[in-house]
């Protein structure tokens, strides 16, 4: 009897093993395969320009200088001027009931003295009106000749307050009323790479790898720091920090520098060997980040660190290799979504493979849902916008709307 016992008990117990295992099997495949419906897809507007600017504003979408159906993606209302013509259109952001766009006129290719035009113009958000237009011309052909890279249009946005790059070789940084586009301040000599205005601030990482903080009402200098690296990617601010993505290229090393807000002193500082870091995104006290070798057509990992100390929670497998447009995570709730390649393809094959859409759970980075966009030869260009149980991202040619359920 004992042994007729122990043999039922063994049967059980591996039976109820290999349910489990079944059961873990299902649940990662429902993960990857799970069912995300298309909405909507449209050509990226206006037609003639390949790339879109998106950006979300209450519970309206805006796509380059128009304004999409969210359910639908049709066109709801156009904004227009004289001079809102040119190589691209750019919404640059919302300010006390006030939308600014930028016109980006590009001529290096064609006129003898290389260089580029912006017009910026502010509207009102309730009626549509033209509120004022500012314009800025920027002579050479490369905005950084280290880089290589065009120059673009920066503006930042704080309660009343925008803050625009202007000058020649977009050396001026002007502080401009939202409503009225008159000027409040206007500093000089500051090569402005990346700027985040916050509260009674406006933070800034310079050309020549400094990092700033300014006072919004006047523009006097709170602090001033020199980074170590030469190439910064995007500022991403927490409660009490500012956090730094650098590279250096002499060594192919990056480094991820945490500043005090306040003072602008090193809390500390996390060395990533030949590696590429891309912008981070914050939230509490968890900062995300992609980083990808430099070389050996490796996949890399999307990481969570505490944002106290740097120290690492969880990692994911991933490969950003594909696009350093701008690889930043969305965060919702408790999720996060990124873009990612195909690792096992990188390992047999030396490149990304499919770009897929991963949202993960953002406290251990255990995959929730994988999302392959429907045109996978096509370069993913954006960042996705989530809204609700909807989430928009463009490719080259297509504006999207997929339907991702509870988020």
């Amino acid at each position: 009897m004992k042994k007729t016992g122990y043999r039922q008990l063994y049967t059980c117990l591996r039976a109820t093993a290999v349910f489990a295992i079944i059961l873990c099997l299902f649940k990662n495949s429902m993960a990857e395969n799970q069912k995300i419906k298309l909405v909507w897809q449209r050509p990226v507007v206006p037609s003639q320009y390949s790339e879109a600017y998106m950006i979300m504003h209450g519970n309206k979408l805006y796509c380059n200088n128009s304004q999409l159906e969210i359910k639908t993606g049709k066109i709801k209302h156009t904004f227009r001027t004289e001079n809102m013509v040119g190589s691209g259109i750019k919404i640059i952001g919302f300010g006390s009931g006030t939308i600014i766009f930028a016109a980006m006129n590009y001529f290096d290719e064609e006129e003898e003295i290389p260089g580029c035009e912006f017009f910026w113009h502010a509207f009102d958000l309730k009626t549509n009106r033209l509120l004022w237009t500012t314009t800025s011309a920027i002579t050479g052909r490369f905005f950084n000749a280290r880089t290589k890279t065009r120059p673009d249009a920066m503006l930042a946005l704080c309660g009343d307050t925008a803050l625009l790059v202007k000058g020649a070789k977009q050396e001026q940084l002007e502080a401009l009323e939202v409503k009225t586009g008159k000027e409040i301040w206007l500093k000089h000599d500051i090569i402005v790479h990346d700027m985040f205005a916050e509260n009674d601030r406006v933070y800034i990482t310079t050309d020549d790898n400094k990092a700033i903080a300014l006072s919004l009402l006047d523009g006097h200098l709170i602090w001033q720091v020199k980074l170590t690296g030469d190439r910064i990617e995007k500022i991403s601010l927490g409660n009490k920090m500012i956090y730094i993505p650098c590279s250096r290229s002499e060594n192919d090393e990056s480094l991820l520098t945490a500043l005090d807000k306040e003072t602008g002193k090193q809390v500390w500082k996390k060395t990533f060997p030949k590696t590429s870091l891309f912008p981070a995104a914050v939230s509490d006290d968890m900062l995300y980040i992609a980083e990808q070798p430099v070389a050996d057509f490796k996949p890399g990992n999307f990481l969570a660190l505490n944002t106290a100390d740097g120290q690492e929670k969880w990692k994911y497998e991933i490969t950003a290799d594909y696009n350093e447009h701008d690889f930043q995570p969305v965060i919702t709730e408790d999720k996060v979504i990124i873009w990612s390649g195909d690792p096992e393809y990188m390992k047999k094959n030396g490149s990304s493979g499919d770009i897929s859409m991963l949202c993960l759970n953002r406290y251990d980075g255990k995959l929730i849902w994988k999302y392959k966009p429907p045109e996978k030869e096509k370069y993913i260009y954006s960042r996705p916008i989530v809204y609700g149980k909807y989430i928009f991202f463009n490719d080259t040619e297509d504006i999207y709307c997929i339907n991702a359920g509870v988020l």
